[in-house]
């Protein structure tokens, strides 16, 4: 047999390596990278796309996977064409593989350099075992050796690799074996490649195997090699005039073979192209690389946030458009359309996010469903939601603290996250206005203001230095649910101004806090109370009976009490007023309300005292379940000085008190007809006002239950 050696010479080193690593198991070296590392830095490199357990150990190599990574290491073109080996059957004519396949372009690759061919009937079997034959096949090709036809070779076999098996053994590139349709294990592709690599970059340096679009403003690039960021450059430029895109981040993988580009841009859709520089050890014939983009588009719809939504108004639903990359993408200037079953639903323009309104249409144990529509595409989305009870805080999250100590004078913005018990996020910043409180451990150092929404909807409280630090410290910032629990903490570091020199200061304290007749309602149960005050961030109130003790609290006392939430909190002050509801006030009796406010330095204001009375069970409204609905239903009859029905009533039922007046329940409530009328509970307080006439005079009854029993 006639030995040619010409031609393919750069093939050598490398067929030779990676044949002899599937001819024998590969040496152990406890000093060396272990198998699987090297098999994930490959991974990362792009040489392989990974296997299905992740693992790079036991098993088998497919054809496909050795096309790939001879196409990769040996530099061949992927560009999709029409050349000699195209046909209709796809890839280079084999009917087997599809052009779409992400390992078609590798097959065509290495099926037009001659390094691999089909296995008979426009078959390439791109996903059956790669065998040791295979691997003698490609490397007496790759190396042009001579091969005849009708030769004899002891062993196991196949008619067609006979004659490349005996080239091989000539040309003693191999040994005898008993078997030669054994399957190349992943071991030995794994250790061949990965010794494969290191022998290029070594020889030549490092560069770009792949780059590609993973997102709508995001690249992917793969080197061969580890390269030193701060040592390297890269560029992206728009392929048709040549112009640059700007890049805003880099993310590098574990072992750095991997980075992907955030741009500052949406990718167009054409030919762009990714280079690097800056390194002496660049490849100079990998320093570029041009792949094709396209416009991002809208993929898909979702809807998400748990699946059962508290029995409220205002619950906050997120919903998700796609891009074909399966990224979230700005929907606020998209044409959308949105429609529910059983609820009220009305769409956020500041986010991607509908608020679905429950109490009116739909009732604990019911389903709602959502749907969103996209008007462009087409896309239609639905879900069904299950409606639950009432929410309740089940857990309190603070996050944003800042890593360096707070300067005097300076701020932070906290963010809260806030959850149901079903775990969704509750954004309703009213609700949870009342229902939460921020508490500065020190009023003296930090200060909090009332939670708010940022324009990225999320719920802030901003912590607020003072201006005069004395020295280092941690302070305590905790925002817990109003009945008690759950709570969270953030500790925060503030410190000491440079050049700090105590002057004489004359504190101004905030505004006393008043209370007048014409802004509290006084129920027979419940007193809502609105307190106005000057130059004070938060006001702080303590109730008892007037019979419990002698003492005028200190404000500090106050305020300790308040916190203790036992009979009082804390309120934060708008506009110079700050509201506020004592509940289950027992009747007729009196009772003393002690008012401290704090500005936001953390001064107190004096203690400002209030008498309060509560009212007794009107003995002209009877109330009794409704006997068509006794478990929701109540029936209230109202009579007049005769104990006749009334003919001259109104009624007004909240789910918030108000500061009512006989003027405003006439105007706002509803005029009772023949001294009766029924409403339904709704498994939370209400608020019931009733104003009646008695000897030519109006009286106001107020009462405040969530489950109303007869009275």
């Amino acid at each position: 047999m006639k030995k040619n050696m010409y031609g393919r010479m750069k093939c050598l080193p490398l067929l030779l390596l990676l044949f002899a690593a599937f001819a024998q198991a590969a040496s152990a070296d406890g000093s060396e990278k272990s198998t699987q590392q090297k098999f994930a830095e490959l991974v990362e490199a792009g040489y392989f796309e990974g296997f299905p357990d992740g693992n790079a150990e036991d098993g088998s190599v497919s054809r496909a996977q050795l096309a790939k990574l001879l196409a990769m290491l040996e530099g061949l073109s992927t560009d999709s064409s029409s050349g000699e080996n195209a046909g209709e059957g796809g890839a280079c004519g084999y009917t087997d593989v599809d052009p779409a396949d992400v390992y078609a372009p590798y097959i065509e690759a290495v099926t037009k350099a001659k390094l691999m061919n089909g296995v008979g009937g426009c078959k390439f079997d791109p996903y059956g075992d790669a065998t040791i034959e295979h691997l003698v096949a490609v490397t007496v090709r790759a190396l042009n050796l001579s091969t005849y036809e009708d030769v004899s070779v002891e062993g196991e076999v196949s008619d067609w690799a006979k004659q490349y098996v005996a080239a091989a053994l000539e040309n003693g590139l191999i040994g005898p074996r008993n078997n030669y349709k054994v399957a190349a294990d992943r071991d030995s592709l794994v250790e061949a490649a990965y010794g494969m690599n290191e022998q290029h970059v070594g020889q030549n340096g490092f560069g770009i195997t792949t780059a590609k679009q993973i997102g709508g403003k995001r690249v992917e690039v793969r080197l061969n090699a580890p390269p030193d960021p701060s040592d390297m450059e890269i560029a992206v430029v728009r392929g048709s005039d040549r112009t640059p895109v700007g890049i805003e981040s880099l993310e590098w993988s574990e072992y750095g073979y991997r980075v992907v580009l955030q741009l500052a841009e949406p990718l167009d859709g054409g030919p762009y192209e990714v280079s690097i520089s800056g390194s002496d050890s660049i490849d100079p014939n990998q320093a570029a690389y041009g792949f094709t983009t396209e416009a991002e588009r809208v993929s898909g719809l979702e809807w998400g946030g748990p699946d059962t939504l508290p029995y409220n108004d205002h619950v906050e639903v997120p919903f998700f458009v796609l891009n074909q990359f399966g990224e979230a993408m700005d929907a606020k200037d998209m044409e959308i359309r949105f429609a529910a079953t059983n609820a009220s639903i009305e769409r956020i323009p500041e986010r991607s996010a509908v608020l679905v309104h429950l109490l009116e249409k739909a009732k604990p144990g019911d389903s709602v469903d959502l749907a969103i529509l996209h008007a462009n595409s087409g896309l239609l989305e639905t879900k069904t939601y299950q409606v639950g009870e009432s929410r309740v805080v089940s857990a309190i999250e603070i996050d944003g603290v800042p890593a360096e100590p707070l300067e005097p004078g300076r701020s932070a913005e906290l963010i809260v996250r806030v959850y149901d018990q079903y775990g969704g996020l509750i954004k309703d910043v009213d609700w949870l206005m009342r229902e939460l409180v921020a508490v500065s451990g020190n009023l003296r150092l930090v200060v909090v203001s009332p939670l708010e929404m940022d324009g990225s909807g999320n719920i802030v409280l901003r912590a607020n230095a003072s201006l005069f630090v004395r020295e280092d410290a941690i302070v305590t910032i905790t925002v817990r649910a109003r009945p008690g629990s759950p709570s969270a903490t953030a500790t925060l570091a503030v410190k000491q101004g440079e050049d700090f020199f105590p002057v004489p200061i004359v504190f101004m304290p905030p505004g006393n806090p008043t209370v007048t007749d014409e802004v509290y309602t006084v129920g027979s149960n419940f007193a809502h109370v609105t307190i106005e005050t000057d130059d004070a961030t938060q006001v702080y109130y303590y109730y008892e009976r007037k019979d419990a003790s002698p003492d005028v609290y200190p404000a500090s006392e106050v305020m300790n009490r308040a916190l203790a939430k036992r009979q009082g909190d804390s309120v934060a002050v708008s506009a110079d007023k700050a509201s506020f509801t004592l509940m289950d006030l027992d009747f007729g009796r009196e009772y003393e309300l002690f008012v401290v406010a704090a500005d936001s330095s953390g001064r107190l204001s004096d203690v400002q005292v209030y008498e309060l009375t509560t009212g007794y069970l009107s003995s002209y409204l009877h109330l009794v379940y409704d006997g068509s609905n006794p478990d929701t239903g109540r029936c209230v009859f109202v009579f007049d000085a005769g104990h006749e029905f009334n003919p001259n009533a109104y009624y007004l039922l909240a789910d918030e008190p108000v500061h009512a007046t006989v003027r405003e329940i006439i105007d706002r409530g509803t005029r009772v007809d023949h001294g009766m009328f029924v409403f339904e509970l709704n498994g939370r307080v209400q608020y019931l006002y009733v104003v009646y006439e008695i000897g030519g005079e109006y009286e106001l009854f107020a009462y405040a239950s969530d489950s109303f029993p007869e009275f």
